[in-house]
Parts: structure tokens; C-alpha cells; sequence
């Protein structure tokens, strides 16, 4: 409801003045009831937005760990082929047998 017709009910006489002043508040309970909505599902989004950003910042994080925890475990691999066959080659993961062939490092 515009200001004007918020001061035209202060010109009307009786059931009139009423009517209007009834259909003025419904007006402000219905606006407020509007932005209460809108205010809660801004909140909700906030909340949906928050959560969705924890589930991928803990995946990124949980997938760094994993990550670091492969490389750890492939350079003890490495560390120990190498210390057990003296001609190991990392690149193929393989070392060279006194048959001439090749195998992998178990």
C-alpha cells in the first residue's frame, strides 16, 4: 500500500475509516509475512551453500591425503626394489634377473 493510501484512511469517517485501516494491516501483515519468507529461504540457501561447501572442501582435503599417501607408498616401493635389485628401474618398475630377463619388483 502506497503512504498516500495509508493517509486516506485518516480522512475517512466510520466503517469506512475501519475498512481501510483493517485492509492497511492486513497489507503490513502480509508483507511481513512475504519478507519472513524471504528472508528464511535466503537462510536456507545459506545453509544449503555452506554444507554443499564443507562436502567438497573435505573431499579436496580427503583426496590431498589420499594423493600424498599413494606418492609416500610409491617411494617406499622404489626405496625397497632398489635396495633389493641393484639394476631396478623405476620407469618400468622392473629390474633385470641373471637370466637376462626382465620382472617386475615384487
Amino acid at each position: 500500500m502506497s503512504p498516500a493510501a495509508v493517509d486516506d484512511c485518516g480522512r475517512l469517517q466510520g466503517g469506512d475509516r475501519r475498512r481501510c485501516e483493517d485492509r492497511r494491516d492486513r497489507d503490513r501483515r502480509e508483507h511481513a509475512r512475504r519478507e519472513s519468507e524471504r528472508r528464511k529461504d535466503a537462510k536456507n540457501k545459506g545453509v544449503v551453500a555452506g554444507v554443499v561447501g564443507t562436502v567438497i572442501g573435505a573431499a579436496v582435503i580427503g583426496a590431498l591425503i589420499d594423493g600424498n599417501k599413494k606418492n609416500k607408498q610409491a617411494e617406499e616401493r622404489r626405496r625397497y626394489c632398489l635396495s633389493r635389485y641393484g639394476n631396478y628401474d623405476p620407469s618400468t618398475d622392473s629390474y633385470r634377473a641373471n637370466d637376462g630377463r626382465s620382472y617386475r619388483c615384487e
